[in-house]
């Protein structure tokens, strides 16, 4: 055999066997702008050996605090990459207002959808972690998120208060939950000049509460 057959003999081989290469990869394709009410996501992913995909949503508080909320797990099998849409639903405290039913939370700062790729079997660990995607959501303040239909068969004692303050036709004032305070950045010393800015006070007690409390803690 010369060496131009050996050559077309070799190439044939090398173009004839296909070798599929997944790596560790996750990402959100379509992730929403705010926590809404339901929401199909949609997740691309996929893994070099067999491992775990996870959904976490991560909030911070005023007061330092932070939170993680396991919202969904499925395993990964390596091979091509694959799409995956999952029906995404938040906490009602993160969604709706407070009505009782649904419970008062603290004041969130800030809202995260996390998505990883990690190690099956491990512990549940940022080290366990292949691949992540995060999407930012902008939370909103609690008595601007909508009201949530409750499907429940309340106590006549409750639908006569509701009948009664519906015909007392009694309605709050609209009142704004958040403050518009500077355009730009702005380096202050800690003296007694600068940018000042008079806040008014609200007539509602649970914001006037929130904004009190933000003088010292903005």
């Amino acid at each position: 055999m010369d060496y131009h057959k050996l050559y077309t003999y070799i190439c044939q081989v090398c173009f004839g066997v296909q070798i599929v290469w997944a790596l560790d990869e996750v990402l959100l394709l379509n992730p929403p702008e705010e926590p809404v009410p339901v929401h199909h996501l949609k997740v691309f992913y996929s893994c070099d050996e067999a491992a775990v995909v996870q959904l976490d949503c991560l909030t911070s508080f005023d007061a330092g605090e932070t939170s993680r909320l396991l919202l969904r797990r499925w395993r990964c099998v390596p091979g091509s990459p694959k799409i995956r849409t999952l029906r995404l639903m938040l906490p009602d405290w993160l969604v709706y207002q407070p009505d009782g039913v649904v419970p008062d939370s603290r004041w969130v700062l800030s809202c995260i959808l996390r998505v990883s790729v990690r190690h099956r079997g491990s512990a549940d660990t940022e080290k366990s972690i292949l691949d992540q995607d995060v999407a930012i959501l902008q939370p909103k303040p609690p008595l601007s998120r909508p009201v949530k239909q409750h499907h429940l068969c309340s106590a006549w004692s409750s639908q006569m208060l509701q009948i009664s303050q519906q015909l007392s036709g009694k309605r709050c004032l609209l009142e704004k939950e958040t403050v518009h305070l500077l355009s730009s950045i702005y380096a202050s010393t800690g003296e007694n000049f600068g940018i000042t800015k008079t806040l008014q006070p609200h007539g509602n007690e649970a914001l006037e509460y929130l904004r009190v409390k933000a003088i010292s803690f903005p």
